[in-house]
């Protein structure tokens, strides 16, 4: 979990830069070859079901589309990003928060759906 906020504030970090904070470039500005559609409900909910599981209890599945060339890992950490400056923090505020206490205000915060 920590590693997607990180990475996170690194990609947000590009777009409050640039002004953009269109959600639907996060995929531009994470690097993907190509821009996507994105099923960000499912991505969410994947990701909290995975946030605190140990890189060894990953499935090679899991790990491909986090770390691989789905680099959902970046993906849903810019995404928690964007939604919590959307509801009016700031980058800079995020920024000194640690990665545990983001994801617990995004939990707090952001209605964070089931499947």
């Amino acid at each position: 979990g920590e590693l997607a906020i990180l990475e996170g504030l690194g990609v947000a970090f590009s777009m409050v830069f640039n002004d953009d904070l269109n959600l639907e470039r996060i995929s531009e500005y994470a690097g993907l070859k190509e821009p996507c559609a994105l099923d960000w409900k499912r991505i969410v909910h994947d990701f909290w079901e995975r946030k605190n599981r140990n890189f060894d209890e990953l499935s090679m599945d899991d790990l491909q589309r986090y770390y691989g060339e789905g680099r959902e890992v970046y993906l849903v950490g810019t995404y928690i990003i964007l939604k919590l400056i959307f509801q009016g923090f700031s980058i800079c505020s995020l920024d000194e928060m640690s990665a545990e206490k983001i994801m617990s205000t995004a939990k707090d915060v952001l209605c964070i759906p089931k499947i």
